[in-house]
């Protein structure tokens, strides 16, 4: 009898770039390793967050180097979600218009992405659970 492993981990997904009339004009697919990304993503989607509650707090001097923080930790969140030279494929799809970029991908990472990583990084720590409860 041989004993079988298996690969479980990965979220796969694609992304339609879409003109404004909803001709699909590019795809991105995504190919998340839950292993060995989760931890990068998560320090990467903390940033991003960390600079969204600073805004709440801030003065008008300091709203412009937020901006450009922000996007600075948009785009490596991107990267580590989607990869840079997808990362890249995206930026030239909205001409560098951040904002626009922001509010279309944001959902999508909220909407479908975290739910599915929350769902296999909770199936991850039950596995693990259960092979070290038989020791």
């Amino acid at each position: 009898m041989a004993y079988k492993i298996k690969r479980k981990r990965i979220i796969k997904e694609e992304l339609q770039l879409c003109d404004e009339n909803g001709n699909k004009v590019d795809s991105i697919f995504i190919d998340f390793d839950v292993d060995s990304k989760y931890k990068a993503f998560n320090a990467a989607r903390n940033e991003v967050i960390k600079i969204e509650l600073a805004f709440k707090e801030a003065k008008t001097q300091e709203l412009e180097e937020l901006q450009v923080n922000y996007g600075d930790a948009l785009i490596k969140m991107f990267e580590v979600l989607f990869g840079k030279e997808n990362t890249e494929k995206i930026i030239a799809f909205y001409e560098e218009r951040y904002v626009e970029m922001a509010e279309e991908i944001l959902p999508f990472i909220h909407e479908v992405f975290l739910p599915e990583l929350k769902k296999k990084n909770n199936a991850n720590l039950e596995d693990l659970k259960k092979k070290y409860a038989k020791r």
